[in-house]
């Protein structure tokens, strides 16, 4: 309740989450997308369930996935596809990668906002690079049609370099990569994190932090501002990050197509 009730509170244009789920037993029965649907009922939603169930009925359903909110504006969405490595579940489980593309009305024309969220725990991160690869060609070629592209959500790869104190161990930290997206603007914030690791119940110095929650722009998008939102990791073991961005020059101002 305290995370959709934060979000029903932050006054945003556009909110991208990730692991937004109905009730199921891999989140102890919260029911987060209905309260969240709740707390914005006044916002366009879409919904894109990349880990959920096939034929089985309540309870014993899940569908845990990217929800987007948008408060005027929203045209059309599509999924954009992300390579696997093979889906490593079978039969009544399916886990299916693919970034929520949302096509919005907006000052200065279309505006396409990616929301993403990248395989973990891949030797080398190997595999959530090629993901963020792909989103990327894709997005490059929606830039190149005039839209103004925001690429936000989880990319489980560290955006900005952090030394915020901890004392995890090195064993706990195989996971944590960097990532570069090759001209395109990062839009992070550095001095707040974002995640945190779970090896022991959060304490402040004591588990590793950085940041791997934020956007990245294409060109024609202005960023006003982005701060990391610092709530303790009360309810999650992520925090969430706002930004303000406008329209820059040089794109042709181009409608969405319906």
């Amino acid at each position: 309740g305290a995370i959709a009730a934060w979000l029903g509170e932050s006054d945003a244009d556009i909110i991208l989450t990730q692991e937004n789920a109905r009730a199921s037993v891999v989140n102890y029965w919260t029911d987060l997308k209905g309260r969240t649907d709740r707390a914005l009922a006044g916002y366009q939603r879409l919904f894109h369930a990349d880990f959920r169930t096939r034929y089985l009925p309540p309870p014993l359903r899940i569908s845990n996935g990217m929800a987007t909110y948008a408060r005027h504006g929203l045209v059309q969405s599509e999924i954009w596809p992300m390579p696997s490595d093979g889906d490593p579940y079978d039969g009544l489980i399916r886990r299916r990668y693919g970034a929520l593309a949302t096509y919005v009305e907006g000052p200065g024309g279309c505006w396409v906002f990616v929301n993403l969220h990248t395989s973990a725990f891949d030797e080398g991160g190997a595999l959530r690079k090629r993901q963020v690869a792909t989103l990327l060609e894709r997005a490059v070629a929606a830039h190149a049609l005039g839209y103004r592209v925001v690429m936000g959500g989880d990319f489980n790869l560290r955006l900005v370099a952090t030394q915020f104190p901890h004392t995890t161990e090195d064993e706990y930290l195989g996971w944590i990569h960097d990532f570069d997206p090759e001209g395109w603007r990062v839009v992070a914030d550095g001095a707040t994190p974002s995640v945190r690791t779970n090896e022991r119940a959060y304490q402040p110095g004591e588990n590793y932090t950085t940041v791997i929650d934020g956007f990245v722009v294409s060109p024609g998008v202005d960023v006003v501002s982005v701060a990391g939102v610092e709530l303790g990791f009360r309810h999650s073991d992520h925090q969430p990050v706002r930004a303000r961005f406008k329209a820059g020059e040089g794109l042709p101002q181009a409608r969405c197509e319906g």
